[in-house]
């Protein structure tokens, strides 16, 4: 029976233990998630981070880790659930937010709503429920576009009765009507009608006349399309020259920051700074892309233009007269597209 006091004791310490663990201050959990979020953020396990920022956020609200979910949110991709993050960070921050900070958040914004695509779906059903991606649109007719990330998206039409599933895949910026037509409900079936008797045969038609043979395009004509394919080939060359040029400028910048940043590692907008370079490094390089296309297609259009125009001057006894188109451009845009794919 002296036992019992002892056993009620450890008991009652075990039941105030629990409840003092239940009782956690919703604030201390929170740090303790938000602590972890950053931890993963600095590790590039952003998804991870995500999850750590909502849990804060969730056992104790605070406009601040809006921030963070916005920013774990914009580099996952999730252009839309980052939007309305750091939109309700500014709302709910208000005037507590530093100016600076507002500033540069506003200024993201309008970088993430750039890259949204709008989707206008039109349809001759009225009434028609739209979802994409799983999302309630609303019924049709829809009087606005609707906004969506870069990527495949499902939409789905239905009426009740009939449904029709399809995928489309926008691009930044882009902008594209989709036109969706329900299925036709299954006609009843019908009895078909006896088959008609085997027509007679008609006498087999004369042969067709041998086909003409179309002029070739006279020398004149020739000379014309030369130079002007000489001339659009110099003329695509210059603005692949320009494009270059600008991009070179740009990729400049992004070295120039790229170098601070490695000096800056500590800094409080060092994150921040971090993804807008490493943005700026991924339109460089689609940059690149174009300034080589454009240099090439210029070559290409010069060289044909020669090649007529020697084609064409071969077969005219006025040789001299015609030969004025040189190489010089077709080794430049070759010079633009090496120098550019060299740095």
């Amino acid at each position: 029976m002296r036992l019992l006091p002892a056993f009620l004791t450890v008991l009652a310490t075990f039941g105030a233990l629990a409840r003092a663990s239940a009782q956690e201050d919703p604030r201390a959990a929170a740090k303790r998630h938000y602590e972890q979020g950053v931890a993963r953020s600095n590790a590039a396990d952003y998804a991870g981070a995500l999850e750590q920022f909502r849990e804060a956020y969730a056992k104790s609200p605070n406009y601040a880790v809006l921030y963070n979910i916005g920013q774990a949110e914009a580099v996952l991709g999730h252009l839309l659930e980052a939007i309305a993050a750091l939109s309700r960070y500014l709302k709910d921050g208000g005037a507590e937010i530093p100016e600076l900070r507002r500033e540069e958040v506003k200024a993201q914004l309008a970088a993430l709503e750039a890259r949204l695509g709008e989707l206008t779906v039109t349809t001759e059903h009225t009434g028609a429920s739209v979802r994409v991606d799983g999302r309630d649109i609303g019924r049709t007719p829809l009087y606005e576009p609707i906004r969506l990330a870069p990527g495949r998206h499902v939409v789905i039409l239905s009426d009740g009765e009939r449904t029709l599933t399809t995928t489309v895949e926008m691009r930044e910026a882009e902008r594209r009507t989709l036109t969706l037509t329900l299925p036709d409900a299954a006609p009843a079936p019908v009895t078909a009608p006896p088959a008609p008797p085997p027509p007679t045969p008609a006498p087999a038609p004369p042969p067709p006349p041998a086909p003409s043979r179309e002029p070739e395009p006279k020398s004149g004509a020739r000379t014309v399309i030369a130079y002007g394919l000489a001339g659009a080939g110099v003329a695509l060359g210059g603005g692949a020259l320009g494009h270059y040029l600008w991009n070179r400028g740009r990729y400049n910048d992004w070295k120039a920051e790229h170098a601070t940043l490695q000096a800056d590692r500590f800094t409080r907008d060092y994150r921040e700074r971090q993804m807008a370079n490493n943005e700026l490094a991924e339109s460089i390089e689609r940059g690149s892309r174009v300034s080589v296309t454009l240099a090439l297609a210029a070559g290409a259009l010069t060289t044909t233009g020669v090649v007529l125009l020697l084609a064409d001057s071969s077969q005219s006894d006025a040789r001299g007269a015609r030969g004025g188109i040189s190489f010089a451009w077709t080794g430049a845009g070759s010079a633009a597209a090496s120098a550019w794919t060299a740095w």
